[in-house]
């Protein structure tokens, strides 16, 4: 079932966006105002595309327009990968660590876990299913790539304001990490993206036959 109601819609999208745009805001502070090392790790990009897409879907409704729904599924696909993450993968890293603090603190949780279900939820509750293609899920992953590729260049000019390293996330550390090892983590990360992405499609296209089949005549 959608629920078309432009106003409930709105009432959603503007508390997302502002949800968003707070929890960038909290996480820049906890960088100590390094507005370049913020923008450098996928969590902080994906909620700045998950921002932008709320306003966009904002406008979209004000302008009675469809939204572009690929576009959606691809920011969807960004934020939740970035919950599983950092849910299962770096979570456990930090326990024990300097960062611990950081775990219970509002800008992880809004970035982290908040955001993610937000713009799931959102297509879940308001979006035309039956809109991805088959080849969806790859394009999806050009972001990813161009992203590796930013990390790599980044780490040959400038390290991480009082990190001591040049790199994001440890899976992709090379000074930390084999070569091998690194490659290993990527190729697996773009496992992740790609089978999360056919999740989504397949939801889609399976959501999409419920709501045709409940609204066939009887």
């Amino acid at each position: 079932m959608i629920i078309k109601s432009k106003f409930v819609v709105y009432i959603y999208r503007i508390a997302a966006a502002l949800l968003a745009g707070v929890g960038i805001y909290l996480n820049y502070y906890s960088f100590d105002s390094n507005i370049f090392d913020l923008l450098s790790y996928f969590t902080i990009l994906s909620n700045l595309l998950g921002f932008l897409y709320m306003v966009y879907g904002i406008w979209c409704l004000a302008k009675n327009k469809l939204e572009n729904l690929s576009a959606k599924g691809a920011v969807m696909l960004y934020l939740m990968v970035t919950f599983l993450i950092f849910f299962f993968v770096l979570v456990p890293s930090m326990k024990n660590g300097p960062d611990s603090n950081y775990l219970t603190t509002p800008a992880n949780a809004l970035v982290h876990y908040v955001m993610p279900w937000l713009v799931f939820f959102d297509f879940i509750l308001f979006s035309p299913k039956g809109k991805f293609s088959k080849l969806d899920p790859l394009k999806w992953t050009i972001f990813p790539f161009v992203y590796f590729a930013f990390c790599i260049i980044r780490a040959q000019f400038t390290s991480f304001q009082g990190k001591g390293t040049r790199w994001p996330y440890f899976f992709i550390d090379f000074d930390s990490q084999a070569f091998g090892q690194v490659i290993v983590n990527v190729v697996c990360m773009i496992i992740l993206f790609v089978l999360l992405g056919y999740v989504f499609y397949l939801m889609d296209y399976l959501l999409n036959k419920l709501n045709r089949k409940s609204h066939r005549p009887k």
